[in-house]
């Protein structure tokens, strides 16, 4: 399987008003990644280098490519990350 999700896992909920109540919950992930998957999800962040900054663009992928190649299995990569959602009102701000 290449992902699994937890919709389940509430976290806290706790009251923003009187009469209203915010839920939190995390919904955990992953992903199985290759090299070309890990290059692509980390260059995505808007602050991360890119070709344009071509050293250090050349630096970072070099840098991916050393840590991926120790700890790859079967070509993949796992990674883990929760996603945190709140759900309730929006107060307004006058």
């Amino acid at each position: 399987m290449f992902g699994s999700l937890d919709l389940a896992r509430k976290i806290t909920s706790q009251n923003t008003s009187r009469t209203e109540t915010q839920k939190k919950f995390a919904l955990t992930n992953e992903q199985f990644l290759d090299l070309e998957g890990l290059l692509g999800r980390i260059t995505s962040a808007s602050y991360m280098p890119n070709v344009d900054g071509e050293e250090r663009f050349t630096a970072l992928t070099q840098d991916v490519t050393r840590l991926f190649e120790g700890s790859e299995k079967k070509g993949k990569v796992r990674l883990l990350y929760d996603t945190f959602i709140s759900l309730g009102p929006v107060a307004r701000v006058r």
